[in-house]
């Protein structure tokens, strides 16, 4: 259960990093709100890789290059599916996109991404 708390934990700052990039991108520079997405989740992966293997999983002792061709892997599926449900929620049922991110990443961060690190990126 600690586990799983120092995940959930650092999902909400890797979130945070996510959701503060994605906003600036898509209201001061005009990005495409998914374009925006994007490029906040990949700022959000690297502050969400550093801290499991550092602290949430101990992973640290590892071989990085292993680990980050892993998480690279858990991170693809990741924004795939977070994009499609960001846009699902937006195009169809007219929730705001900021809305729509803050959703879909706290199912994201509850259910695969920590199963998937647990499993597989950090085993």
């Amino acid at each position: 259960m600690r586990t799983y708390i120092k995940a959930q934990f650092s999902s909400v700052i890797a979130f945070g990093v996510d959701f503060v990039v994605t906003i600036a991108f898509t209201e001061l520079f005009q990005v495409w709100y998914l374009a925006a997405s994007m490029v906040g989740s990949v700022a959000g992966a690297i502050t969400h890789f550093t801290l499991g293997r550092g602290w949430v999983f101990d992973g640290a002792g590892k071989k990085i290059p292993m680990q980050a061709l892993k998480y690279l892997v858990l991170w693809n599926g990741h924004v795939l599916l977070t994009t499609l449900g960001i846009y699902l929620l937006t195009s169809y049922a007219l929730v705001n996109y900021a809305l729509s991110k803050i959703i879909v990443s706290v199912l994201m961060g509850l259910t695969y991404s920590y199963i998937m690190q647990r499993n597989f990126v950090f085993k």
